[in-house]
């Protein structure tokens, strides 16, 4: 979790001093999950624990607006692609459709 602890607390710090929304999508884990069902686990815990006060909670999908959201005072959508996983969490959102060029 390391190498994304940087981008986690640059994206917290972004979130506590604005009021954008930002969507993180996690669609490819190329490296150490293959296999590996509980490294999902560790990575949404991890995840959670630092933005769970900014999640757009997955009951807000699909038909959400940014006022909606705003009025909820949250502000960071999170989709992740492992369905599975999604579905255990109630702030994750379900895959994005990926374009592949």
């Amino acid at each position: 979790m390391r190498p994304l602890s940087s981008l986690i607390n640059d994206v917290k710090k972004f979130a506590q001093e604005t009021k954008e929304i930002l969507i993180l999508d996690f669609h490819r884990f190329p490296v150490g999950f293959d296999g590996r069902r509980d490294r999902h686990g560790q990575l949404v815990e991890y995840i959670d624990e630092e933005l769970n006060q900014f999640m757009v909670p997955s009951s807000f999908w699909p038909n959400a607006t940014p006022n909606e959201i705003w009025s909820a005072n949250k502000s960071i959508i999170i989709s992740y692609s492992d369905t599975r996983t999604a579905q255990q969490y109630p702030n994750l959102w379900p895959p994005l459709p990926q374009v592949r060029l």
